[in-house]
């Protein structure tokens, strides 16, 4: 069941389908990106916590496609998501849905404040900048985005992107700065959550006998048991 302080439907473009990107994807891809764009777990600022785990039991599909699919869609650059705190975002949100009263960024805000401490937020922050200020954005989604700013820096203890730095994103020449986790290694190119998993998984695997250990850690990084795992 979804929270109540989020709204119940969130506007989806109808030119995801008309998309140059999009219409190469396989179905199974734009399937599973309209699953970002719709499940339950969304929230309207487009960041929000959501392990692969729940994917998995939301769509019945194993763990391994929901690591595929979720690679494919960070490398066409439609998401970004924190292994270590499973935080995911989708970058355009705030481009098609924007908070449009202070009831609405006092929601976005409270929600963003309970979330977990990740270089996603500071690319959150730079998305809300790029899509807050852009030519014709309204003066609510303006003002969103300098509350936010005053947020992070309050709730985070540092100033993540100096005030006023890139704001007039739609007409900068400089590239989108691509921030990287503070405590996951970069996700490159064709390097799946699932192999990152198991990289993370092996030093604890040779560094103990403890087969309780092992299962919980299995658990812990593969949402399933040692056997399950095991078969993949």
């Amino acid at each position: 069941m979804g929270r109540l302080d989020v709204p119940k439907y969130f506007r989806v473009s109808g030119r995801f389908w008309f998309d140059e990107r999009a219409a190469k994807w396989p179905d199974d891809l734009k399937l599973f990106a309209l699953y970002i764009l719709t499940n339950q777990h969304r929230t309207m600022e487009g960041i929000f916590v959501l392990p692969v785990p729940y994917m998995a039991a939301d769509l019945r599909w194993p763990t391994k496609k929901i690591d595929q699919m979720m690679t494919a869609l960070r490398d066409e650059e439609f998401i970004s998501y924190d292994l270590d705190t499973n935080t995911i975002l989708i970058r355009n949100a705030l481009k098609y849905q924007s908070p449009e009263n202070p009831n609405q960024s006092e929601a976005c805000l409270r929600r963003i404040k309970e979330l977990p401490k990740s270089s996603i937020v500071r690319e959150f922050q730079m998305v809300a900048r790029k899509h807050c200020y852009r030519k014709g954005a309204s003066a609510s989604a303006q003002a969103f985005a300098q509350l936010l700013d005053k947020l992070l820096l309050e709730h985070f203890h540092e100033q993540l992107y100096p005030a006023g730095s890139t704001l007039n994103l739609e007409s900068s020449s400089s590239p989108e700065p691509r921030t990287k986790s503070l405590s996951s290694p970069p996700m490159s190119s064709g390097v799946s959550l699932r192999e990152m998993r198991e990289e993370r998984l092996a030093p604890h695997l040779r560094a103990t006998e403890d087969v309780s250990s092992v299962r919980q850690l299995s658990e812990e990084y593969f949402g399933k048991s040692l056997p399950e795992a095991a078969d993949g």
